[in-house]
């Protein structure tokens, strides 16, 4: 009867699968950077969920829900709570935009 093969692994396959993800997770994360913090009242740019202009609404912000997550208000006082990646702050003027009947920040 012929000898069958029998496959050999080298015994460091699984250093060599690890360093291979750790020097793409290093090429990956090259160029990435924390956003910045966003506090009540900033003003941020917002483009609501099911918008057909797909324009960016002026909202402000009403309060941090979660890590990455927080409560806008627009000026139509509509309310959502997008992850901070679809929020740009912007420097535009002051304008109170209302929730509620009343004005979330001064």
């Amino acid at each position: 009867m012929p000898k069958l093969l029998k496959p050999t692994v080298d015994g460091n396959v699984y250093q060599k699968i690890k360093a291979n993800k750790d020097k793409q997770a290093a090429n990956y994360n090259k160029e990435a950077k924390d956003l910045p913090e966003l506090q009540k009242g900033d003003l941020v740019r917002y483009i609501p969920p099911g918008s057909l202009t797909k324009e960016a609404v002026k909202a402000r912000v009403d309060k941090q829900v979660g890590m990455r997550s927080y409560e806008v208000i627009t000026e139509d006082r509509a309310q959502y709570r997008p992850n901070q990646k679809h929020l740009q702050k912007t420097k535009e003027d002051d304008k109170p935009v209302k929730s509620r009947g009343h004005q979330c920040c001064p």
